[in-house]
C-alpha cells in the first residue's frame, strides 16, 4: 500500500518502469505525493538569486520622441508606420531616447529597432494597432515590432498593442514572432497589455538579459498564439503576468543545433495562465540543451478561446529533438481543471542535426495542486527503438502534489499498455486512456516520490 492506494511496481534491466494504480471508491481520489531533493553530482537546482534580474545595464534615456511630432496621426484610420520609425530611427541616431505615444490609436506596420537604448512608451490610453493590410509588411518580414542586435531596447506601459488577431486566419496571417526580440542583450516589456495576436506574441530568440514583468496578453484566438516563448536564451526573468491564449502561455523552446546555445537561468514566477495548450512548457522544439529554470507560483486557469475545455497541462517537460534538460525545479503550481496536471517526456524525433534522444535529469516538482485531472499526469521515457533507448532520469522527484482525478478509470484502463509513439508530437492526452488515473510512470530510473 502507498499512502493508502495500492501500488504495483516492475524493475526492469535498464530503467525502472513504474504503473501506480490508485485504488479506491469511484469519483474524485486525492493523490498526495512527496520527494525528497538530492544531489546528482552536477549541482542542485538553482536558488532564485541565481537568475539575473534582466534590468538593463544603463538608466532610461533622457531624450523622448514623441512620434505625433514626425507626422503620426493617432487616429487609427492612417497608418503611421513611416512616422512612427521615423521616431525610432531618431532615437537611434541621438544614443537612444524615449519613442512616446500619446493617447490616440496609431495603425502601423512593421517597425525595427536595431540601435540601442531606445524605449518604446506606449503612454496612458495609447493603442499601437497591428494593421491588417500584409502589403504594409516586406516579405519574410510580417510582423508588428523586430529588435535585432540591440542593447537596452524596452517596450513599456500603461498602453495597449492590438495585434487584430481577429482579422487573420491560417493561411493569411503575421509571421511566426509578431513582437519579436533577437540576438539582444537586456531587454525589457513591461505594464503593457498585448491583445489579439494572430500568431507567437512575444518571442526572446538569442538574448541575453531578458525581463518581462506586469505584461497582460489576452484573446489570443488562433492556433500558435503562444504567450511568450523563449528561445535559446539566457538571464530571463518573467514575473507578475496575466496570459490567456490558444496556444502555450509560456513556453521554452530550441530551433537552434548550435550546442553553445544553451537556454540557461530562467525564472519564471507569480503569473496567471489560461491556455488551451500548456499552462507553462519546455519543448518540444529541443535542439539545443536546458538547465537551471526555476517555475514557482503559477496559477493555471481554463483558457477563454473555446478551442478546449481545459489545458493539456499544467506543466509540460519533454525534450524531442535530442536537447539536455536538466536542473529544473518547479514550485507552488496550483490549476483548477486540466487534462493532465504535468506531463514529462523524452523521446526522439530528432528534428535537427542530434542524432540520439535527449535526456531529463535533475527534475524537483515541489507543490502542485490539480482540483480536477482528466487523465493521468505521467513520467515516461522510450524504449529501446531502432537501437535507441531514452529514459527518464536519473533524480527526478516528486514532493506536495495533490491531484483531484475526474475519473477513476475501469478495470479495462487497468489492463492497457499506452502505445510507445516515440516520435509523435507529444502531449499527455495522445497517450490517454492510461492505466492508472492519477500518475503514470514508465521508462524511467531514479524516480522518489514522497
Amino acid at each position: 500500500m502507498f499512502g493508502g492506494f495500492a501500488a504495483c511496481g516492475v524493475l526492469g534491466w535498464a530503467c525502472v518502469t513504474v504503473t501506480l494504480c490508485l485504488a479506491g471508491p469511484a469519483g474524485s481520489q486525492v493523490l498526495p505525493l512527496r520527494a525528497e531533493a538530492g544531489g546528482d553530482g552536477r549541482g542542485s537546482p538553482i536558488a532564485p538569486g541565481d537568475v539575473r534580474d534582466g534590468k538593463p545595464a544603463m538608466g532610461l534615456p533622457q531624450q523622448t520622441f514623441d512620434v505625433t511630432g514626425f507626422g503620426a496621426g493617432g487616429n487609427g484610420a492612417s497608418l503611421d508606420t513611416v512616422a512612427i520609425q521615423s521616431a525610432i530611427d531618431a532615437a537611434v541616431e541621438a544614443g537612444g531616447g524615449t519613442v512616446f505615444f500619446p493617447a490616440g490609436e496609431y495603425l502601423s506596420g512593421l517597425l525595427r529597432i536595431h540601435g540601442d537604448n531606445v524605449t518604446l512608451e506606449i503612454g496612458e490610453g495609447a493603442v499601437l494597432a497591428a494593421t491588417t493590410d500584409l502589403e504594409a509588411y516586406p516579405e519574410n518580414q510580417r510582423r508588428l515590432i523586430h529588435v535585432d542586435r540591440a542593447d537596452g531596447v524596452h517596450l513599456k506601459g500603461p498602453g495597449t498593442i492590438d495585434l487584430n488577431g481577429q482579422h487573420f486566419t491560417r493561411e493569411r496571417r503575421l509571421s511566426w514572432r509578431v513582437i519579436y526580440f533577437e540576438r539582444s542583450q537586456d531587454v525589457s516589456v513591461r505594464d503593457l497589455t498585448i491583445r489579439r495576436s494572430p500568431n507567437w506574441t512575444l518571442t526572446f530568440k538569442n538574448c541575453d538579459g531578458v525581463r518581462v514583468d506586469g505584461v497582460r496578453i489576452e484573446e489570443g484566438r488562433l492556433i500558435n498564439s503562444d504567450g511568450i516563448g523563449i528561445l535559446s536564451s539566457r538571464n530571463v526573468h518573467i514575473s507578475n503576468c496575466f496570459i490567456d491564449t490558444s496556444d502555450d502561455a509560456i513556453v521554452i523552446k530550441s530551433r537552434d543545433p548550435d550546442r553553445a546555445d544553451v537556454t540557461e537561468n530562467v525564472l519564471i514566477e507569480d503569473c496567471v495562465v489560461a491556455s488551451s495548450s500548456n499552462g507553462v512548457k519546455i519543448g518540444t522544439e529541443t535542439q539545443s540543451d536546458f538547465r537551471n529554470i526555476v517555475i514557482r507560483n503559477i496559477e493555471v486557469r481554463k483558457p477563454s478561446d473555446g478551442r478546449r475545455e481545459r489545458p493539456l497541462s499544467a506543466i509540460a517537460i519533454m525534450t524531442d529533438d535530442g536537447g539536455h534538460i536538466e536542473n529544473v525545479r518547479v514550485e507552488n503550481i496550483q490549476a483548477e481543471e486540466v487534462y493532465a496536471g504535468f506531463f514529462i517526456r523524452v523521446q526522439r524525433r530528432l528534428r535537427g542535426e542530434r542524432e540520439r534522444p535527449g535526456t531529463i535529469r535533475n527534475l524537483v516538482i515541489d507543490g502542485l495542486h490539480v482540483e480536477r485531472q482528466w487523465v493521468a499526469s505521467s513520467v515516461m521515457g522510450i524504449p529501446d527503438y531502432e537501437g535507441v533507448s531514452a529514459v527518464v532520469g536519473p533524480d527526478i522527484r516528486l514532493r506536495n502534489i495533490r491531484i483531484r482525478s475526474v475519473e477513476p478509470g475501469t478495470a479495462e484502463d487497468a489492463e492497457r499498455y499506452p502505445d510507445e509513439r516515440p516520435t509523435h508530437y507529444p502531449d499527455g492526452i495522445h497517450f490517454a486512456p492510461y492505466p492508472a488515473y492519477g500518475l503514470y510512470i514508465r521508462h524511467a530510473v531514479g524516480v522518489v516520490i514522497e
